[in-house]
């Protein structure tokens, strides 16, 4: 705009100077028709410079408008943009959130399963254990003290306290116990250990032996 000002002002100058130059040497007439012409070559500049300066500033009206558009569609892709991402990414947080918990979920259910599991499994077992116990107390109860001695019935702890209340001398004890020891791991030998028991504490023979 400052450029077309000072073309503009460069035009009138020349022009106006150009008219005093045929007015102070030419004689009236030309100086008058020349006066006229560079008024009107003036005025045509003038005019010319405006329009050309009417326009530049069109122009750049419409630059700067498109250019503010363009600027405002690309701040509003970028937003929209921005706001696509932040929604995926949340969906996929969501997502993760989502399978981790099932996970934990069924981990635990499995988890839960099995040790009711366990649990039950173990609750049996003592029952049964029990139940074997008591019923082998009960059978052992119903023995009589011979019946200890015979090999399909041996209890090594009654025995052991059978012969330690009896009359026997401490040496007699710690011999039959030692018997004992070396012959209950073998069946073959374990008869005859406890029939030399059943002898030393006073009871009959088994029919076993009887025979």
């Amino acid at each position: 705009m400052n450029r077309i000002a000072i073309i503009v002002g460069l035009v009138l100058l020349a022009a106006a100077g150009f008219g005093w130059y045929q007015y102070s040497y030419l004689p009236d007439q030309e100086a008058a028709e020349a006066a006229r012409v560079a008024e009107e070559d003036a005025a045509r500049a003038a005019d010319e410079a405006r329009e050309a300066a009417e326009a530049a500033r069109e122009e750049a009206a419409a630059a700067a408008e498109e250019t503010e558009d363009a600027a405002a569609q690309a701040a509003s892709d970028a937003a929209a943009a921005a706001d696509a991402a932040t929604a995926a990414a949340s969906d996929a947080a969501a997502a993760a959130a989502a399978a981790t918990e099932e996970a934990a979920r069924t981990a635990g259910e499995a988890a839960s399963s099995a040790a009711d599991a366990a649990v039950e499994a173990a609750k049996e077992a003592a029952a049964a254990a029990t139940l074997a116990a008591r019923n082998a107390a009960d059978a052992a109860g119903e023995l009589l003290p011979e019946d200890l001695l015979r090999v399909e019935t041996f209890d090594r702890a009654r025995v052991d306290a059978m012969i330690d209340s009896s009359d026997l001398d401490p040496s007699t004890k710690e011999r039959l116990k030692n018997t004992i020891d070396a012959a209950q791991s073998t069946p073959e030998l374990l008869g005859p250990a406890l029939e030399t028991v059943r002898t030393s504490l006073g009871f009959a023979p088994s029919a076993a032996e009887a025979d």
